[in-house]
């Protein structure tokens, strides 16, 4: 059965849960995601603890085969080249960008994957190491672009 009314509603929930942060939504929650032409749309559930487990999982197994990664979404500064390959360069830090502003369920994993890796990094380069790099790249930025361009 095709219904027009249901999609728009459906619609509204996913991005209602998308601008939800992560740590604010339930334990398990759904999302919908078409599976068919006909279809108006599936639910798919998901294991709020299980995707964070994963991300944790993820982030440990990188560090002992000696890959440092952050996991890069959302909005991304007007400097985030600069910092990329400053990490890169300096750190030997790979960002790794997985999404744009509009994220899923798989938010949860990221932000677990980076909370482990931070620390990771912080350990072995200094505490804050990651803001005082962006801090340095962003001075340098508006220095060289004053007009944010």
């Amino acid at each position: 059965m095709r219904m027009g009314a249901p999609s728009a509603f459906v619609a509204l929930l996913v991005v209602t849960a998308c601008h939800t942060p992560a740590d604010q939504r339930s334990a398990t929650s759904a999302r919908f995601i078409p599976d068919h032409p006909d279809a108006v749309a599936t639910p798919v559930w998901f294991d709020r603890a299980e995707l964070d487990a994963q991300g944790r999982r993820d982030a440990e197994a990188d560090i002992r085969n000696g890959r440092l990664r952050l996991k890069s979404f959302g909005t991304l500064a007007p400097w985030h080249k600069e910092y990329d390959a400053t990490l890169k360069r300096r750190y030997g830090i790979d960002v790794v960008r997985v999404a744009g502003c509009v994220v899923d369920e798989h938010e949860i994993e990221w932000r677990a994957y980076n909370q482990v890796m931070v620390a990771r990094i912080e350990r072995g380069f200094g505490r804050g190491i990651l803001d005082k790099v962006g801090r340095r790249v962003e001075a340098v930025y508006y220095r060289r672009h004053p007009t944010g361009r």
